[in-house]
């Protein structure tokens, strides 16, 4: 299940208080906090890549995406 954040929507337009909630993809978004009952809008954010995977990833793709360098392309039959 993933983990959605959500503010509550405060009368003078300053951030409110932030909570975290698990939920279903099928669920609808929380329109109020199940605690206090006051209005909450979800917050969208990039998700959380571990620094060390991500480096890891990039390195990983630009390698199969550009053709390697050097190394004589065989020519097809």
């Amino acid at each position: 299940m993933p983990l959605y954040v959500y503010e509550i929507i405060r009368a003078d337009s300053k951030p409110g208080r932030r909570l975290e909630i698990f939920q279903k993809f099928s669920e609808k978004p929380l329109r109020r906090d199940p605690e206090s009952g006051q209005p909450v809008r979800r917050v969208f954010s990039a998700p959380h890549l571990p620094k060390n995977r991500y480096e890891k990833a990039l390195k990983t793709i630009g390698r199969e995406d550009s053709p390697r360098r050097g190394t004589p392309r065989k020519k097809s039959r």
